[in-house]
């Protein structure tokens, strides 16, 4: 499904716009995101689109994506703030209790299938207690299900990721609509914003 540059010409394709989940994260997390010396994982920044947001707010930001070139393209004027990560999320190694907010949005389905488990272990150990995780995962009836290259989870599973949160919500989304490279696109999908307990 991925050609070798699929993901770079995506992220220049997006809006420089803050999505409408950073701004639901923060109101919904925001008993614990109201300091400005918080530290934020952002897993596939792309080129930093959400990240600047975070950096507005005065967080620290470590922001991971497997493109160096997307990576390269973030400019921002709080570079002291900012910790640019090339790695792929299997490559990933991250230290316990570091992050009061680890933030995806829909790049964590992208970690293959046979690593997914551990790399979702590492981000929960990576969290800090009160901790806010805010994701996006793809259900088992989405049309990228049967691709290697993608984890998709049916309902029981995606529940499962989260024991020992509080569920800030979870939402379980069916619809079509395209995506980047399909004119039309049957997604199932998980949003989730959970706090540590």
């Amino acid at each position: 499904m991925l050609e070798d540059n699929f993901w770079y010409v995506y992220n220049n394709a997006q809006s420089d716009e803050p999505r409408d989940f950073v701004f639901e994260v923060l109101k919904l997390g925001s008993d614990v995101l109201k300091s400005d010396e918080l530290e934020v994982l952002e897993l596939g920044c792309g080129q930093g689109r959400d990240t600047k947001e975070f950096l507005r707010r005065g967080f620290s930001v470590s922001a991971v994506d497997i493109d160096g070139a997307s990576l390269n393209q973030i400019q921002v004027e709080q570079s002291e703030k900012i910790k640019k990560i090339n790695k792929k999320f299997e490559d990933l190694v991250l230290e316990r209790n570091s992050y009061d907010l680890i933030y995806s949005h829909y790049s964590i389905p992208f970690c293959e299938k046979k690593s997914f488990y551990m790399f979702w272990e590492n981000i929960l150990l990576s969290l800090k207690k009160n901790g806010i995780l805010a994701v996006q995962l793809l259900g088992d009836r989405d049309d990228w299900a049967s691709d290697v290259q993608v984890t998709t989870l049916n309902f029981k599973e995606t529940k499962s990721l989260f024991k020992g949160f509080e569920l800030l919500k979870f939402e379980e989304l069916e619809f079509s609509k395209p995506s980047f490279n399909q004119d039309e696109k049957k997604w199932h999908v998980y949003e989730v914003v959970a706090q540590k307990n």
